[in-house]
């Protein structure tokens, strides 16, 4: 087998030091010998494969365990999502030889089960059968791993002689991208989680759509730069910042001290004040939009009527 080949799931973890595989087993609370690391490497295996199936039934749609079920020709009592999770849980878990199962499933219902690992698979019902029960492994090794801290993940990566750098969640993927590659396609290049938007692009003509795609933290920022109220839903910050651009400095700066109260003794402005000022002028704003909201709701009533 070449280098550029993947290894194994057994082989790659096999590589993994038994000090480090005792240390992933008591983090995951997997019993089992820990003197021997094929029988450690076994267990932790068997240990994923029920993590993933645990996981996978939580993340199934209510029509995928209506259908999952009915396959199985096990009435479907209920429509409760949770009743049915339960009620296929239970028949799932009687099945001894699971590959087989999934290969008895319809295509239809693979397809489902596949979105609800988070994967799309355009391939024939043979090869989606085996890509849920690759999938249910790595994501209860996934899960795994996550659970451990930073610094085991390093060790790790040091003894499969791969990269460490990036988050915990990049260096997961790539561990576990040894032996699916496709894993490591998610870290090629490696992105933050979400990307920024250059606030320097909030200028005159921007729309309220346009706006409202930036993230909040984004919009104080904006506000913080050019002086502006920092205060209200995320809504009430776009309007301000489109006032703002339109030429109204009055009603969305700050009030400066001595503008809006008398001075109290001594000739001192408590901010609390003004802060709440502000705050009460915004809860006013939003009453307003809220009211204005029902109004046009009760509208579309009466014409629907």
């Amino acid at each position: 087998m070449s280098d550029s080949e993947p290894k194994e799931i057994e082989t790659l973890l096999e590589e993994i030091p038994l000090n480090l595989l005792k240390e992933y087993m008591d983090g995951n609370d997997i019993k089992g010998k820990k003197t021997n690391k094929k029988v450690a490497v076994e267990a932790i295996l068997e240990h994923a494969q029920k993590k993933g199936e645990s996981t996978f039934i939580k993340e199934l749609e209510k029509d995928a365990l209506k259908m999952a079920l009915e396959e199985m020709d096990k009435k479907v009592e209920s429509e409760s999502k949770q009743k049915l999770a339960k009620s296929f849980k239970s028949h799932f878990s009687k099945q001894k030889d699971k590959a087989k199962y999934f290969q008895e499933c319809s295509l239809e219902l693979l397809t489902k089960f596949l979105a609800a690992l988070g994967m799309e698979e355009d391939s024939s019902k043979e090869e989606k059968a085996d890509a849920v029960m690759e999938e249910l492994l790595i994501t209860g090794l996934k899960l795994g791993f996550t659970a451990m801290a930073k610094e085991f993940i390093n060790d790790v990566c040091d003894a499969l002689k791969i990269s460490k750098s990036g988050t915990k969640k990049a260096c997961v993927n790539r561990i576990i991208g040894q032996s699916y590659p496709h894993y490591l396609e998610a870290n090629t290049p490696e992105k933050e989680e979400r990307e920024k938007n250059d606030i320097t692009k909030i200028k005159e003509g921007i729309t309220f759509e346009d706006l409202y795609q930036f993230y909040a933290e984004e919009l104080v920022e904006f506000a913080k730069q050019n002086g502006l109220k920092k205060t209200g839903s995320k809504k009430i910050m776009c309007k301000r910042i489109l006032k703002f651009l339109a030429g109204d400095e009055t009603t969305t700066k700050p009030l400066k001290p001595g503008q809006r109260h008398k001075k109290k003794k001594g000739g001192k402005k408590r901010k609390a004040d003004e802060k709440e000022g502000e705050e009460k002028e915004d809860k006013e704003e939003e009453e307003k939009e809220k009211e204005d909201k029902e109004e046009t709701e009760s509208k579309k009533k009466k014409t629907k009527k």
